[in-house]
């Protein structure tokens, strides 16, 4: 008759015998014995250990008849999950509807007897019986009950015995496959027992093959690299001491010659009493983790090095996260740029100049909305010092599927110096060509001139003793000289004539300079000389510098209109030569520094760079030609190239220094103590 439906959760309890991994293994000892002794407690001739699968009634051992499965509805079991107290007795099967019409009952081999007990596990599944059976109609004494039940949980504790020999040796295989694949091996040795083991993963990291005697000490120290084998005996015996858990890397040796390195953890565990246990650990082969991991720290100095090589940095915007990082940019001209990569998107925006920053914002977000692949633009950016750079920055998009914006990743580029050296040529060509200008106005106004101051002494003998005439004579003869002295300065700018040079020294015409100025500048302006006590000569046209300072104290006059200090300075100075590159490269040289300072209204920073430019002037119209601090800085410059003019920016107090003047070693000429400040050559 079919088999009733089992009222519990079909599904969880084949799930629980499958756990076993029982179903259709070779008859084992273990339960063809505990067979055999339920059939000789009951007295009967047959019995069986069976498995209800999901189809069928399989059968694990059988005493008195040989028995593989019967179909699932045919089994008695699956009526004995259906008792409360997990036992099914059967006096007779002839007189039950259930069995009464069974194949086994009414045709061989003819059972009449029936009597099972519910295999279940810890959780309450059912997954078969213990049952035993008989050709005649029979009943269990309450002993043979008890030992029935008793068997039957020793076959379950054999089936639970065996599930977990089973999950330790595939958790043994999981072990050792994973060891292998992460090339890790684990060893541990018992100190009592004086016994070491270690994993199939040891030996495979060792390139040893087991031999089937005991792993020893010396077999893995021989294998040590030399060069590592006092620090890894020192790691072992702190590890052995139980002072701490080590862990660390070394190298190895393997028996093909192969150098490895291997990441060793070694721990010791305690009784109570503080006697070492045994000792425990693993190795691990690392060696292509850490070749890869030394490849990527080269890798990442290499690009950092080359970042910084070319002065650019490099960023990278992942505009999804919002997550920003810019790599460290350094700028020649204005120092370090402010250090955003912590601050993210926001941090760069805000380091943007104020003036600059709606239309780069502006240029930045169009080029992401659009379908452009590139974004550029030049703007300032703030330093770490508070000044600004002239920046170029450049990006490119990446897109995905969509054509949305994802990431952008590009450089930033310090284009200051450059910026600078462009104005400064467009400067030099403008004087250039302001300068061929006025030589050639300088030029005929002095035809002009010349014919005219001829004329004033001739006019003159002949005017005799009438005053009236005599005056307008002085007055034509003084604003003539006037101008021919401007068209010398304006000569003098445009093409720079070269006076007689001679070795001078450079105190004793600031000396005169400054006797002359206290007699002729305000009483309200104090002059301050700081002279060389033993000054060096150099050579120069006395007549050129003489017009150098002199332009340069009548600026300083004009800055101090209330009075003030003017200082004029000359000093001995040692500077590398002029071209070498570093400070050990190139003997040093000796140089005359001239400084001339004041107390005044001092150089605004905005209109610094324009001050040599020809007819730029400060002053009202009509008080100032422009060409003062254009023709000392054309003086200056033609020196030589071991010369040069530079201004300090403030308000108070200003300076301007001429630095360097080459020193001569030669014999000095006073020349009515006017001396000149030109670059001589190197002493012999």
């Amino acid at each position: 008759m079919p088999a009733p439906l089992i009222d519990h959760a079909e599904l969880e309890r084949l799930r629980a015998l499958h756990s076993y991994d029982i179903l259709d293994t070779p008859p084992e000892e273990a339960f063809d014995d505990l067979a055999a002794l339920a059939a000789t407690l009951c007295g009967t001739p047959m019995a069986f250990v069976t498995l209800i699968d999901r189809n069928r009634q399989w059968f694990k051992a059988s005493y008195g008849i040989a028995a593989a499965e019967m179909k699932r509805e045919l089994a008695f079991c699956t009526h004995a999950f259906l008792e409360p107290s997990d036992v099914l007795i059967i006096p007779d099967t002839t007189l039950d509807p259930r069995f009464a019409h069974h194949p086994w009952v009414v045709a061989g081999p003819g059972i009449r007897f029936y009597a099972g007990v519910v295999l279940r596990t810890p959780e309450r599944h059912a997954l078969g019986t213990l049952c035993v059976t008989d050709l005649q109609p029979r009943v269990l004494t309450e002993p043979q009950q008890s030992a029935l039940h008793a068997l039957g949980r020793q076959v379950m504790a054999q089936l639970n015995l065996r599930r977990r020999i089973h999950e330790a040796g595939i958790d043994h295989a999981r072990l050792t496959n994973a060891q292998r694949i992460a090339g890790l091996g684990d060893w541990e040795a018992d100190d009592s027992k004086h016994a070491l083991f270690w994993s199939e993963g040891i030996y495979r990291i060792l390139g040893l093959v087991p031999t089937g005697q005991p792993p020893t000490s010396d077999a893995f120290y021989q294998r040590v690299h030399p060069d590592d084998l006092a620090f890894v005996t020192r790691e072992k015996a702190a590890a052995a001491a139980g002072l701490r858990r080590v862990d660390f890397d070394h190298r190895i040796i393997r028996p093909d010659g192969l150098i490895r390195t291997i990441h060793q953890i070694a721990e010791t565990t305690f009784d109570h009493k503080g006697v070492a246990l045994r000792e425990s650990g693993t190795l691990q082969d690392v060696t292509e983790r850490r070749a890869a991991h030394e490849a990527l720290r080269l890798g990442e100095e290499r690009f950092s090095l080359v970042a910084r090589a070319v002065s650019d940095v490099l960023w990278d915007w992942d505009l999804v996260t919002n997550a920003y990082w810019s790599s460290k940019g350094f700028l020649g001209s204005t120092g370090q740029l402010q250090d955003a990569p912590n601050r993210g998107i926001e941090g760069w925006a805000a380091c943007i100049h104020p003036a600059d920053h709606a239309r780069v914002m502006d240029s930045l977000h169009h080029a992401i909305d659009s379908t452009s692949e590139y974004w550029q633009a030049d703007y300032r950016y703030r330093c770490h010092n508070g000044s600004h750079a002239q920046v170029q920055d450049r990006g490119y998009i990446v897109r995905d599927h969509r054509g949305k914006g994802i990431r952008m990743v590009g450089g930033m580029r310090d284009m200051t110096e450059q910026r600078s050296l462009e104005a400064r040529y467009l400067r030099a060509q403008r004087m250039e060509g302001i300068g061929s200008l006025a030589g050639g106005i300088a030029h005929d106004l002095n035809n002009v001139l010349a014919p005219i101051l001829l004329s004033i002494d001739l006019l003159k003998l002949q005017a005799g003793t009438d005053p009236e005439y005599e005056k307008i004579l002085d007055t034509i003869q003084l604003s003539s000289r006037r101008g021919a002295n401007l068209v010398r300065q304006v000569l003098s700018f445009a093409r720079g004539s070269d006076g007689e040079r001679v070795r001078v020294l450079i105190s004793p015409l600031v000396e005169e300079l400054g006797g002359m100025i206290r007699d002729t500048f305000p009483r309200s302006i104090s002059i301050v000389t700081r002279l060389a006590r033993e000054p060096w000569a150099v050579i120069a046209d006395p007549t050129q510098i003489h017009q150098v300072l002199l332009n340069l104290a009548v600026n300083a006059r004009d800055a101090m209109p209330a009075g003030g200090t003017l200082a004029l300075s000359v000093e001995n100075v040692v500077l590398p030569e002029a071209g070498s590159v570093g400070a050990g490269s190139a003997e040093p040289r000796r140089y005359v520094l001239i400084n001339v300072s004041d107390t005044g209204t001092g150089i605004a920073p905005e209109i610094l760079e324009h001050i040599f430019e020809p007819f730029f002037t400060t002053k009202p119209p009509g008080v100032g030609t422009g060409l003062g601090l254009a023709t000392v800085h054309t003086i200056v410059k033609r020196q030589g190239d071991s010369s040069r003019l530079t201004a300090s920016p403030g308000l108070e107090p200003r300076s301007m220094s001429i630095c360097p003047w080459k020193h001569s070693p030669c014999p000095t000429s006073r020349r009515g103590s006017r001396s000149r400040l030109l670059p001589a050559e190197k002493a012999s």
